[in-house]
């Protein structure tokens, strides 16, 4: 199960990684950006949402906005971790 989790983690952090690039200047991939704060890569509040907006055109479906918050733009870690649990949650809603 601890593998299929990272796999998925990688598929999630795939998808991200040329979002994150395409918005902020100083984010250089998640080896090496992931843990910064994103306020230091170039992240503004029209950035954010544009970011939003491109997950959520990736993946197919709208993020809840009652779980969007400032805390999940901490760091590219931090947004990857959202996606990563609320996409997981609606694909074991739907089955």
């Amino acid at each position: 199960m601890r593998q299929l989790t990272t796999e998925k983690r990688t598929t999630y952090q795939k998808l991200l990684e040329p979002i994150l690039s395409a918005h902020l200047p100083g984010f250089n991939g998640f080896g090496v950006s992931g843990g910064l704060k994103m306020q230091s890569l170039g992240l503004d509040s029209l950035q954010a949402i544009n970011i939003l907006l491109d997950i959520e055109k990736a993946i197919g479906s709208a993020l809840p906005d009652d779980e969007v918050s400032p805390k999940i733009f901490e760091t590219p870690f931090t947004l990857l971790e959202f996606l990563v649990q609320v996409c997981e949650r609606d694909i074991q809603n739907n089955v």
